[in-house]
């Protein structure tokens, strides 16, 4: 008759490889497959252009538009009026993806270690186990 033993490395392995495997198939996909458009600074909050100073550089003409600005020699029409053009002029919004981005592969770093390790809890189980079934079919005298 055969005895089926508990095994916990086993057990242990292959619930915390499904879980955390899960874990970090969903940061994956959350960092490569996910919408990227959908991080932008939202329109009712834009930013002023000096708040993007280490975000971007913009040039025009080859000047950057920091110089531009205290040069006063952009213009803009309004209503048939040219005006020059002002920091206060100037809204940003800018893709926040790439901190987004970031976090989730942060994330999936963690979970995909935890997971590995899981999974070698669960094939150093998986060894044990056939080696004890091999072993108890030996003694029983069967192939």
């Amino acid at each position: 008759m055969m005895h089926i033993k508990f095994n916990p490395l086993l057990f242990i392995g292959a619930l915390g490889s499904l879980i955390w495997g899960l874990f970090f198939g969903i940061q994956l996909y959350s960092s490569f497959g996910a919408n990227q458009n959908i991080y932008w600074t939202p329109r009712t909050m834009p930013l002023q252009i000096d708040e993007t100073k280490q975000s971007f550089e913009l040039f025009i003409g080859g000047k950057s538009i920091h110089e531009h600005l205290s040069d006063k020699t952009l213009l803009f029409e309004s209503t048939g009026n040219l005006n020059i053009v002002s920091s206060a002029n100037i809204d940003i919004r800018l893709n926040n993806w790439h901190r987004v981005k970031s976090s989730f592969l942060t994330h999936a770093l963690w979970s995909g270690m935890i997971f590995s390790s899981c999974f070698t809890l669960f094939v150093v189980g998986l060894f044990q186990a056939l080696s004890t079934k091999h072993r108890n079919r030996q003694q029983d005298g069967l192939p």
